[in-house]
C-alpha cells in the first residue's frame, strides 16, 4: 500500500534539509533571536530522512518480503549517484586543502599514495568534501546492517522498546561528530535510534494513527518549546563534539524526534491528497540533496568574487531556497529525459 503521507513527508524533508545551508549564503544574522529559532527549526533535519528511511524499510521491504533486494536497491539509488557527484568536489578539496587529513591520518610523507589516493578515499568514506554528503556513507553503513534491522523487527515489542530507549538515551549524550575525522561510526551510533524509531512507527503505525489522531499538536507544542529553549540561551544549531566528551543533553535531538512524530501523524490527514508538484519534489529529493551543495558553493564564490552583501536576507533566503528546489528537480527531470534507462544510476532518479 502506497502511503501518500510519507511521500509528502519526503518532499517536506528535503526542504527542511536544504534550508539551513542557505542561511549564510543569504546573510541571515543568526545572532538575532528569531533567526536562531528559525535556524534551530531547520538544522538537524536530516533526522526526518533517517526516520522516513526506517519507516520505509519496514513498509516497503520487510512487509512485502523484499529484504533480499534491499541493499542492492540502495547501492543503485544512493551509492552510484554519490560516487558520480563526489569525484569533482573531492579533487577540488584535495587541491584546496592538501593537509586536511594530516593530523588524523598522519599523512606527512610525500608521494601519490599519501597526497592523493588515501585523502581521496578518506573524503569518499567520510563525506567531508561537500555539504551534507556525510549522510551517504552513514546511510550505506546503516543499510548494510539490514539483517540486524530485520531481527529487530521480529522481536517482541517490549524488547524493541528497551533497545530503542537505551540506545536513544545514549545518543543524547553522544551528539554529532566533529568535522575532519572519519566519523561514519559516530553518526551510525548517533542516528540509529531515529532509524529504529522509524521502523517501529511503521510497524505499529495503525495503533499510532488511531491513538494520536487529533493529538499530534501536543508533539508540535513540545517540539516548539525545545526549539525556543536553546535560542533563549543563544545556542544555535546542532551540537558537535568528540564521542566520549561530555557536553550535556542534545535537546535538538529530542526536538527533532517530536517533529518526526508530529509530521508522521499530521500528514496522515492528507493521505488522499495527490499533488503533482509535491510528487515531483518527493521523487527528486535525492537529486536536490546531491546538487544543492554545488549551488551553494557557486553562490559563495560569486559573492566573494563580486564582494556582494545582501540587505534583505530573509527575502533572499526564500528566493534561493525555492530556486534550489526548482533547479534540482528540473535537473533530475532533464537527465531522466535524456537518459531514461540510466539516470537512476547517475542521479538516483
Amino acid at each position: 500500500m502506497f502511503l501518500n503521507s510519507i511521500n509528502i513527508y519526503r518532499a517536506l524533508a528535503i526542504v527542511l534539509i536544504v534550508a539551513p545551508h542557505i542561511f549564510y549564503v543569504s546573510d541571515v544574522n543568526t545572532t538575532d533571536f528569531p533567526a536562531q529559532v528559525a535556524y534551530n527549526f531547520f538544522t538537524g533535519s536530516t533526522a526526518n530522512f533517517i526516520f522516513i528511511s526506517g519507516f520505509l524499510f519496514y513498509h516497503v521491504f520487510y512487509k512485502k518480503n523484499r529484504i533480499n533486494i534491499f541493499f542492492g536497491s540502495k547501492l543503485k539509488r544512493l551509492l552510484l549517484p554519490y560516487t558520480f557527484f563526489s569525484i569533482l568536489p573531492i579533487i577540488l578539496k584535495i587541491k584546496a586543502h592538501p593537509d586536511y587529513w594530516n593530523n588524523y591520518l598522519n599523512l606527512e610523507n610525500d608521494g601519490i599514495l599519501n597526497e592523493y589516493i588515501i585523502p581521496f578515499f578518506a573524503f569518499y568514506f567520510s563525506g567531508d568534501h561537500m555539504i551534507a554528503y556525510w549522510y551517504i556513507p552513514f546511510a550505506m553503513l546503516m543499510f548494510a546492517m539490514y539483517p540486524l534491522h530485520k531481527m529487530f523487527v521480529e522481536q517482541r515489542f517490549k524488547l524493541q522498546l528497551i533497545i530503542l530507549v537505551v540506545w536513544y538515551l545514549s545518543a543524547l549524550f553522544v551528539h554529532r561528530p566533529l568535522a575532519g575525522k572519519l566519523s561514519v561510526l559516530h553518526y551510525f551510533f548517533y542516528y540509529s535510534p531515529i532509524y529504529l524509531l522509524g521502523i517501529m512507527c511503521s510497524q505499529y503505525k495503525e495503533v499510532i494513527y488511531s491513538r494520536f489522531k487529533g493529538k499530534e499538536f501536543y508533539f508540535l507544542f513540545i517540539a516548539l518549546v525545545l526549539l525556543i529553549i536553546p535560542a533563549l540561551n543563544s545556542s544555535t544549531g546542532s551540537s558537535y563534539k568528540p564521542f566520549f566528551e561530555y557536553n550535556g543533553i542534545d535537546l535538538l535531538y529530542i526536538q527533532k524526534t517530536f517533529f518526526c512524530f508530529f509530521f508522521m501523524i499530521w500528514l496522515h490527514r492528507f493521505e488522499n491528497i495527490n499533488n503533482k508538484y509535491i510528487n515531483i519534489l518527493a521523487s527528486t529529493s535525492f537529486v536536490i540533496y546531491f546538487v544543492h551543495g554545488y549551488f551553494i558553493q557557486i553562490l559563495l564564490r560569486l559573492k566573494e568574487y563580486f564582494g556582494i552583501s545582501f540587505t534583505h536576507p530573509w527575502e533572499l533566503f526564500i528566493v534561493i531556497l525555492i530556486s534550489f528546489l526548482i533547479l534540482g528537480a528540473l535537473l533530475a527531470v532533464i537527465i531522466k529525459r535524456i537518459l531514461p534507462k540510466h539516470s537512476k544510476y547517475i542521479t538516483g532518479y
